[in-house]
């Protein structure tokens, strides 16, 4: 099941940690960033993950809403609120 608005919304409500990785199965820079995703998801086991596919209408709700303009881009919500990381750069600094 997709990630939308109202499931954000019961998430950020519930204080719920999740992670949205936008991403798009045409963008090489996704692809290149699968396996340092999957690696964050190990050490971020007490957030959710949602694979947000840019090209699913469920996707393109929330990428409105966070004003996502660049793939791949990785939203993490946590109890304080949200972080961006757009492209494999920043993406990569959750690593460190």
């Amino acid at each position: 099941m997709g990630m939308n608005k109202q499931l954000l919304k019961e998430s950020i409500k519930r204080k719920k940690k999740s992670l949205l990785f936008f991403n798009a199965s045409w963008c090489p820079a996704c692809a290149e960033m699968r396996p340092i995703i999957e690696q964050i998801r190990h050490l971020k086991p007490d957030y959710e993950f949602y694979d947000m596919d840019s090209d699913d209408a469920y996707s393109k709700e929330l990428e409105d809403l966070f004003e996502v303009d660049y793939l791949p881009t990785l939203i993490v919500i946590s109890e304080t609120g949200y972080k961006e990381y757009s492209g494999a750069r920043q993406i990569k600094k959750l690593l460190k």
